[in-house]
């Protein structure tokens, strides 16, 4: 410049030079500013992507956590109340087996006692069985539909608090699904140009948490309906249960009736048999008393015939003897003779009266009244052994044992003939009756 322009190009190309030094200095200066500014976008941008992840982290977290929490919260819940019911169930079948099993030791015991009694106790045996598995079955009914109504009653309680924790369960789902909206319109307003597949993830974090609280809020309705079915098919039981009680208090009634019935037949049963024994016996009683009296009667009259045999024959030997005691060569008038043969009489009264030997007329007598002929026979020959049994003894002896045997005779004759009298009139008497 110096050579071309003289000193003013000189001067010129010096400026230009100080120029192109400092315009040197200032874009040097620059390029350290951008690559400055590029350092700390670099960095910027990197934090940022921290900062984005982070937050999509946390928002992952605390959806995970709601979930968690709340499926945590549903499965102990199902946890215990399975746990419940099955107790409940366990319980509920050990009584029923011991309730089949009292029932049927009642049926056992009740064909044990049918083979035992007669066949006119059977109906009202069984009937009495009847009435006690009756009362059985009554009670049983009675225990089992308290106890459904209590597991039953449970179950609801149960399904309302399941329906309770369901609803909580939705509202915490839901409050999270909000907070992931809310997070999610965020990011579209602030990455919305820049990011959108960050903005797409927040969305579908968004959706699948409400996705999640509307599964829940249609569980709790779809429980809130069973438990409103649960209601009425609880009621619907309950009548049931009421009908079925009643139903075997009826029972308990019919079998009561039956077997009061069965026990008034097996009365009036028990009373035409008695009766009919009763018949029975007073015939065989009127048929034996007829018997013993025709037998009373031939005895007596067969003793009769003995006894008039008997009394004959002591008359002709007290005629005979009193003749030998008497003088057999005297002959007088007949009021001589009564006198005489009462005065012989006497004499023979006060001879056995003074006589020592009583006993001999005693037994003589004894012998006659007997009709024993062969032992008045012996007797006398024993006697006659005796010096001091004299004819005019023996004649005494005779004389009053025979006197003595046919007063007694006659008097047995008497009271005979006043019982067969008697006995005739009876017998007539049950003909009467047998005949009527």
């Amino acid at each position: 410049m110096a050579m071309a322009f003289g000193p003013v190009g000189a001067a010129i190309a010096g400026l230009q030079a100080i120029i192109g030094a400092t315009a040197d200095y200032f874009v040097s200066k620059a390029n350290k500013m951008l690559e400055k500014a590029q350092e700390l976008g670099a960095k910027m941008t990197e934090r940022l992507a921290r900062t984005k992840e982070a937050k999509f982290d946390a928002l992952v977290n605390r959806l995970s956590v709601v979930t968690k929490a709340v499926d945590n919260a549903t499965e102990s819940f199902d946890r215990m109340a399975d746990a419940q019911k099955r107790m409940e169930g366990a319980a509920g079948r050990l009584v029923s087996a011991k309730d089949n099993e009292e029932l049927a030791d009642l049926q056992r015991q009740k064909a044990e006692d049918l083979q035992k009694v007669s066949s006119d106790e059977k109906e009202r045996v069984g009937a009495a069985w009847n009435l006690e598995i009756a009362k059985k079955e009554a009670e049983i009914t009675e225990r089992s539909a308290k106890r459904r109504n209590a597991e039953e009653t449970e179950s609801l309680k149960l399904a309302e608090q399941r329906l309770a924790l369901t609803e909580k369960n939705a509202e915490k789902l839901e409050a999270a699904a909000a907070d992931a909206m809310a997070r999610h319109d965020q990011m579209r307003d602030l990455f919305g140009e820049t990011d959108k597949a960050y903005v797409k993830e927040f969305e579908e974090v968004a959706k699948r948490a409400k996705d999640r609280a509307d599964a829940e809020r249609k569980s709790a309705k779809r429980q809130k309906s069973e438990l409103e079915a649960m209601r009425i098919d609880n009621e619907a039981n309950a009548t049931e249960r009421n009908t079925a009680l009643k139903n075997a208090q009826s029972k308990i009634v019919s079998a009561e009736t039956a077997y009061l019935e069965a026990e008034g037949k097996l009365a009036l049963k028990m009373q035409k048999d008695i009766a009919k024994q009763r018949e029975d016996d007073e015939k065989k009683l009127h048929q034996q008393r007829m018997a013993d009296i025709r037998e009373e009667i031939a005895a007596q009259n067969e003793r009769k015939s003995a006894l008039s045999d008997r009394a004959a024959s002591a008359a002709a030997e007290f005629d005979r003897a009193f003749a030998m005691f008497r003088d057999p060569s005297r002959a007088a008038e007949k009021i001589a003779e009564e006198k005489d043969y009462q005065s012989d009489l006497d004499r023979l009264h006060r001879s056995a009266r003074r006589y020592g030997g009583k006993w001999r007329i005693d037994e003589l007598s004894r012998l006659m009244a007997a009709g024993d002929s062969q032992g008045v026979t012996d007797t006398l020959s024993g006697w006659r052994k005796s010096s001091r049994f004299t004819p005019e003894v023996e004649a005494m002896v005779r004389a009053s044992a025979a006197e003595r045997t046919k007063t007694t005779v006659e008097d047995e004759l008497r009271k005979i003939e006043g019982n067969t009298a008697d006995l005739a009139a009876k017998l007539e008497e049950l003909l009467v009756m047998k005949e009527a």
